[in-house]
């Protein structure tokens, strides 16, 4: 729960990296929050609760950009990368094999190693 935490807490810091756990973990959450509203508002065909889905999905844009280029940024990947999803067929699946693969060991371009033991977050972000 502390990486989801994390995620929030860095929504508008495009800076710095993420490691896979953060990235995951974050993707995850806002899934299950998703899905759970989709099925209340199938369930009980409440047009509130699919406002609220709406709303949802529109406030978890900025959030969902912010850690995806950050993991970009773990892999020594410029943040532009995520553009690579909008290539038909093949963009996932790039995108796909840059999210899972392992993060740039020690320190790289874009701040210090997220997995570093001791490291504090406010250096991270630097």
């Amino acid at each position: 729960m502390e990486s989801v935490i994390t995620a929030f807490k860095r929504s508008l810091d495009f800076q710095g990296r993420s490691g896979r756990k953060e990235y995951w973990l974050f993707y995850l959450f806002t899934l299950v929050i998703y899905v759970v509203l989709a099925v209340l508002a199938a369930a009980t065909e409440a047009m509130l609760v699919g406002v609220l889905l709406g709303f949802y999905g529109v406030a978890i844009i900025v959030p969902s950009l912010a850690v995806s280029i950050r993991r970009m940024h773990d892999c020594n990947r410029s943040g532009w990368w995520i553009l690579i999803n909008l290539v038909p067929l093949v963009g996932v699946f790039i995108y796909l094999y840059f999210a899972v693969s392992k993060g740039t060991e020690g320190e790289n371009r874009f701040g210090a190693d997220p997995l570093q033991p001791g490291q504090d977050q406010d250096v991270v972000m630097a």
